[in-house]
């Protein structure tokens, strides 16, 4: 049986003894896109902005890869919501929640999928038409509250708009 050691933003996984260490990096990156509601017009595009992944997530994954599953008995929750807060400071792998978290942009995404392209990447899609406001800080979480990403960056959900925020983690060779 390998070990494992999780570092800040990295896993490493020592598949056996005589094979060496397989490092895997993961990288996370979210975009918001605002639009209306009744034309479909493009309003704002943040573009891909680099966002926090946490320890949370990376101990999931080495959970799921030990054959721990995400349902039954203690099972390892999935990321699949979204919440929106009002705090300030610098996003770290430690984070286990939003600094000011909004109670009421909390929602499931409507869309997760395994993407091909970019390769071994996870996405996330949320959409907001509700709670019109500024926010400063997105994360994403699991039903229970325990985040996986963070970022900083200004959301503003107004009336006649949809907000669609888009988050993506890919792991690659570290």
């Amino acid at each position: 049986m390998g070990e494992c050691d999780v570092e800040p933003g990295r896993l490493a996984v020592d598949n056996s003894p005589s094979s060496g260490v397989l490092r895997v990096r993961f990288a996370g990156r979210v975009r918001v896109v605002q639009r209306n509601t009744a034309t479909g017009r493009l309003v704002s595009d943040s573009g891909w902005h680099a966002n926090t992944v946490t320890n949370a997530y990376l101990q999931a994954v080495m959970q799921w890869s030990g054959g721990v599953n995400n349902v039954g008995q203690n099972p390892v929750p999935f990321a699949g919501y979204t919440e929106l807060g009002t705090g300030s400071g610098t996003p770290a792998v430690t984070d286990k929640s939003l600094f000011a978290p909004v109670s009421a942009t909390f929602q499931s995404c409507l869309a997760i999928s395994l993407l091909t392209s970019p390769a071994n990447t996870e996405q996330w899609i949320s959409v907001y038409t509700a709670n019109p406001g500024t926010y400063t800080e997105v994360g994403l979480l699991t039903a229970d509250g325990a985040l996986y990403a963070h970022l900083m960056t200004s959301v503003t959900i107004s009336s006649g708009n949809q907000t669609s925020i888009t988050w993506q983690i890919t792991a690659g060779a570290g």
